[in-house]
Formats: C-alpha cells, sequence, structure tokens
C-alpha cells in the first residue's frame, strides 16, 4: 500500500454527491456472481467449476431485509485481501444474529478479477458464507452514483471504490461509513 498515489496527484472523479441516510439506492444494474452453498463452495475450491452470474439493479441484488454494501477499492490490493474481505468472512454469522441477511462486496474490478479473488479467498478461509454476494460494478456506474468513487493514485485508476459500508433496509440506506484513508485500512 505504500506506493499508492505516490507518483501523482489524485485526479478528481466525477461521481455524483456521496449518499446519505434515508436515501434510497441508485437504480443502477451490477453483475453478481453466484452465490455459493457450504456444498458448492467446497466444490469450487477443490473443482473451480461455479454458475453463471447475472446482471441487475443493486436494490434486485440487496434484496428484502438488512443487507450490507460494501466497497472495497480492488480485488487482490493488500489490504482489502489481508484484512478487510477476511474480517466480513470471518464475522459473517455474527452480522448475521444482528440481522443482516446479506454481504455483498462490491469493486469496480471485471467478474473474471473478482471470481479469481473469491477464489483465492475461498482456498485461504476455506468457505464463502452462504450469505455473502461478490458483486463486479466494472464501469463504476454504482459506486459513481453512490458517490463514493475515487481516484487511487497511480497505477490503480480514477473509478475505483472507495472503502465503505451502507447498511441498507428494504433498499433504503439507513448508514453510511466511509474510510477515505488511502494508505491503510481505517477503524
Amino acid at each position: 500500500g505504500e506506493f499508492i498515489g505516490r507518483f501523482r496527484d489524485k485526479k478528481p472523479v466525477e461521481a455524483a454527491p456521496q449518499i446519505e441516510i434515508c436515501a434510497k439506492l441508485p437504480e443502477v444494474d451490477i453483475e453478481v456472481l453466484p452465490t455459493l452453498t457450504p456444498e458448492q463452495s467446497a466444490a469450487y475450491a477443490s473443482e473451480g467449476s461455479l454458475p453463471d452470474t447475472k446482471v441487475c439493479t443493486i436494490a434486485e441484488a440487496l434484496g428484502e431485509g438488512k443487507s450490507l454494501l460494501v466497497g472495497m477499492p480492488g480485488a487482490f490490493t493488500p489490504t482489502c485481501t489481508d484484512l478487510h474481505l477476511p474480517g466480513y468472512m470471518r464475522n459473517e454469522e455474527k452480522l448475521s444474529s444482528y440481522g443482516v441477511n446479506k454481504i455483498a462486496i462490491v469493486t469496480t474490478n471485471d467478474r473474471h478479477v473478482n471470481e479469481a479473488w473469491r477464489k483465492s479467498l475461498v482456498d485461504c478461509e476455506g468457505v464463502w458464507g452462504a450469505s455473502m454476494e461478490m458483486l463486479s460494478d466494472g464501469d463504476a456506474d454504482l459506486v459513481k452514483a453512490l458517490g463514493l468513487c475515487d481516484d487511487m493514485g497511480f497505477g490503480y485508476g480514477t473509478d475505483r471504490a472507495k472503502r465503505f459500508t451502507l447498511i441498507v433496509d428494504d433498499g433504503v440506506v439507513s448508514h453510511v461509513a466511509v474510510d477515505e484513508g488511502m494508505m491503510k485500512l481505517e477503524d
């Protein structure tokens, strides 16, 4: 993470204002990688076979009830891979006890990169939780519409998700947490 942004200043990003509490999710399509049951997860870890992805709006992807929409700057980036995503994977059961039906992880990487990343995490962690979904926002339309898009500096590009978590209840945002730091994961 120490080289992010080192060689040039951050470039401005054209995006909507940051989404606020009580706002409905924008009508933006994303690509949803298939959810894996524990059995599918085990088979996936050993065989690598996977059902097709689907395209739908972010509200359709999250569905009804309480969800977490978690933005991460990029697949395979050190902080996201070592700390951020595994933290959600390890705490899925605890989050479920608080009424969270779904944990949706979104990056602006394409589905192939996100799938390879998920596979590597399944190999390390042993399972991909049944309430977890991986979303690809390859054109950054969602993170721009949420106002949660940023430039991550030289070599990373301008259309990356900030590190964020939205709590969403039936398609309406009830909490917004954004980590504005680039170099490390902030509490």
